[in-house]
């Protein structure tokens, strides 16, 4: 394989324009103001055929009211509207011939068929410097979301069903609270927890075995997750650093799963529904040497299970929602105001949790990863007022590696579905840009 070629797979085509409009007003009644609008449209394409098409708008207005010099509170709220299809050319069977042989016709045919997401978030901030070495933060938002599904046509080997469309209606409380300790003027200690909420993966409705959304509405909960981190941060004149650990537990996660441990009763087309736990750490430093020297380095790695809700039996998660251990380093040089150099390295490890589901092979996404290293070298040139150069150099030392993404199916019991390729050899990139 020549090395210095893009690499030929699953590589989607992406158009995506935005506009976001920020606007920032003090002293309204003794408060500020922010308010911020968005409109943006997502149009990806895939080799396959399929394409999803995405135009999403809102906006996020927000108060903040600082009530003394120890204590403030922000308060607003969110709103959204989110429309979404994704769909292909399929072979729709018309009719049979005197022989029996199907007679079909090309049709465009929607999986996720003119979704309508409109979402409105109130909320509510509040912060307090309890002593000198202690602050404290709260937090309240109350999810609120719909979801307008319309009449749609179910596709399976060429038959197409009618699906009688309907309105799912989420929401709930979710809260925050973190708190900052100060063991003096460079070393905090942290803990925090939080919650998260969102909709189902609707790609289930692709597969419905109903024919009707209000019959399936039970089996598309939304995702609770609740979210737990603690640490410590480092920050002096010349050395930074920190270190942190979370924990999640997800109610009702959805993710693509085909290990025979996951068949369970809430599951459709390999979107299983299961409760979720994830761990993990990360750690960064960051050292001035001098002047024109700064290195540094970083690690982080994550785990997870998902329990099947029959058996309650624990299983590794597979490769669409956990990676291997990742670390990185790098050293800049910078020769003077205008130019500057870095070189870094990317490492990530092997991942080998799940057994294969028979000797002709792994479930899909359970292939076990093989890690690789890649060095990368920048050089950035700065013109003052009349913009900045940046060479870069991708994978300098032109090493032959699979993407994680490529390694998911690498020993899959069906072979047809081993979709693998090799990620970009050498690349040279030159970006020029100006600040305005």
């Amino acid at each position: 394989m020549d090395k210095t070629k893009p690499y030929s797979g699953p590589n989607p085509t992406t158009e995506l324009s935005t506009v976001q409009v920020t606007y920032d007003h003090d002293d309204i009644f003794g408060q500020q103001l922010s308010l911020s609008v968005y409109m943006s449209k997502v149009n990806v394409g895939y080799e396959s055929g399929s394409e999803i098409v995405s135009d999403r708008s809102g906006f996020k207005a927000a108060m903040q009211w600082t009530i003394d010099n120890r204590s403030r509170l922000v308060y607003g709220f969110e709103y959204g509207k989110d429309n979404t299809e994704q769909g292909r050319d399929r072979d729709v069977i018309l009719s049979l011939d005197a022989n029996g042989v199907p007679i079909t016709e090309s049709q465009y045919i929607c999986s996720v068929c003119d979704l309508t997401e409109t979402k409105l978030s109130p909320f509510a901030q509040y912060w307090n410097q309890i002593t000198d070495d202690l602050t404290l933060q709260i937090g309240l938002r109350h999810e609120n979301f719909e979801i307008e599904v319309p009449d749609y046509q179910r596709y399976s080997r060429g038959i197409l069903s009618e699906k009688q469309g309907d309105t799912l209606k989420y929401h709930k409380p979710l809260v925050n609270l973190g708190l900052v300790y100060s063991l003096n003027d460079s070393t905090d200690v942290f803990a925090s927890f939080s919650q998260g909420y969102s909709h189902a993966d609707m790609r289930m409705l692709r597969d419905m075995p109903v024919d009707s959304v209000a019959e399936f509405s039970a089996d598309i909960p939304a995702t609770q997750t609740n979210y737990y981190e603690t640490g410590l941060r480092f920050n002096n004149q010349d050395l930074q650093g920190s270190l942190s650990f979370f924990y999640s537990d997800i109610t009702d996660g959805y993710a693509y799963d085909y290990n025979v441990d996951a068949q369970i009763s809430k599951r459709v087309a390999a979107v299983v529904v299961a409760d979720e736990k994830v761990w993990g750490f990360e750690a960064t430093l960051d050292y001035r040497i001098n002047e024109a020297i700064k290195i540094g380095t970083s690690v982080s790695q994550s785990e997870g299970k998902r329990t099947n809700s029959e058996t309650g039996v624990d299983y590794w998660m597979n490769g669409t929602k956990i990676t291997p251990i990742k670390a990185s380093a790098y050293a800049d040089y910078r020769f003077n105001d205008m130019a500057s150099v870095r070189m870094q390295v990317n490492y990530v490890g092997d991942r080998d949790k799940n057994a294969p589901e028979s000797e002709a092979g792994y479930s899909y996404y359970e292939s076990p990863y093989d890690g690789y290293t890649l060095v990368d070298l920048i050089s950035t040139f700065d013109t003052g007022g009349y913009g900045r150069i940046t060479l870069g150099i991708d994978n300098l030392l032109n090493a032959d590696y699979q993407p994680l993404v490529s390694q998911m199916n690498k020993e899959v019991v069906w072979e047809k579905y081993r979709n693998q390729f090799s990620g970009y050899g050498r690349r040279l990139a030159l970006e020029y840009s100006v600040d305005y």
